[in-house]
C-alpha cells in the first residue's frame, strides 16, 4: 500500500488512539486514494485500517473510543474490522 502525503490526524475521545489519514496516487493514469491508519498511543502501534479508491477527502467521526467511521464507512477497532475498497468491488 503506497504511503502517501500526510492529510490529518483524529484523535479518538479518550486521546487514547487516532486515525492518520494519507492521499495516494492520482496521476494521469490512476484516481486519489485515501489510506488511513490507526495509531494506538500507548504502544505506537499502527495498522491500516481504511483505503478507499476514488477520494480526495476524508470526514471522519469517532462515535466512540473504539468505533470510527470514515467517508460514511463505520469500522468497530475493537473488532478489528476495516475498510478496503478492493474487497468491496
Amino acid at each position: 500500500m503506497p504511503a502517501g502525503a500526510y492529510l490529518a490526524s483524529y484523535p479518538s475521545p479518550s486521546g487514547r488512539e487516532q486515525v492518520n489519514l494519507y492521499l495516494c496516487g492520482g496521476n494521469a493514469t490512476t484516481d486519489f486514494s485515501i489510506r488511513g491508519e490507526l495509531e494506538t498511543m500507548e504502544d505506537d502501534s499502527i495498522r491500516n485500517i481504511y483505503w478507499c479508491y476514488h477520494e480526495e477527502s476524508a470526514d471522519v467521526v469517532w462515535e466512540s473510543d473504539g468505533v470510527v467511521s470514515i467517508n460514511g464507512h463505520r469500522m468497530d477497532l475493537s473488532a478489528n474490522e476495516h475498510y478496503d475498497w478492493r474487497k468491496e468491488s
